[in-house]
């Protein structure tokens, strides 16, 4: 469950979560990062 794998993190809410969105390619890459890891 979430509350229980925040626990494991660590962090009481999901607002403590750091940002993703900086991590992840652009649309425009996608095809390239799927074809790259076989998806």
């Amino acid at each position: 469950t979430t509350s229980y794998f925040l626990e494991r993190l660590g962090i009481s809410s999901l607002e403590e979560l750091p940002p993703l969105a900086e991590h992840l390619p652009d649309l425009g890459d996608l095809g390239e990062v799927l074809d790259s890891v076989g998806g």
